[in-house]
């Protein structure tokens, strides 16, 4: 996990094109709100962290997916609206 941190309700993990693994964390805990940490967390096969994005971004990651592209598609379950994407590319962005 980065810098140490202990895992949380890990609610699922995709496998990019490109083996990258890719978890969604809850923040240690089962919930990010009022958290920095970051909840999208990226593994090479082998384990080691490469990077991690979406700190005050979600409260409760609930759904990811990774597209053929490589883009990291993430869902908030306390937004109820389905938001997010992050390009495994460039820096993460929100969308609706």
């Amino acid at each position: 996990m980065p810098d140490g941190r202990s895992r949380g309700s890990t609610a699922g993990v995709a496998v990019a094109p490109d083996r990258t693994i890719w978890a969604r964390d809850r923040c240690g805990a089962n919930s990010c709100a009022g958290s920095s940490l970051d909840p999208i967390i990226a593994f090479s096969p082998d384990g080691n962290v490469l990077r991690h994005f979406g700190g005050g971004l979600l409260q409760m990651p609930h759904r990811l997916t990774v597209d053929a592209s490589g883009n990291v598609w993430v869902t908030d379950n306390a937004a109820k609206d389905g938001r997010g994407i992050w390009s495994s590319s460039s820096a993460p962005r929100a969308r609706s």
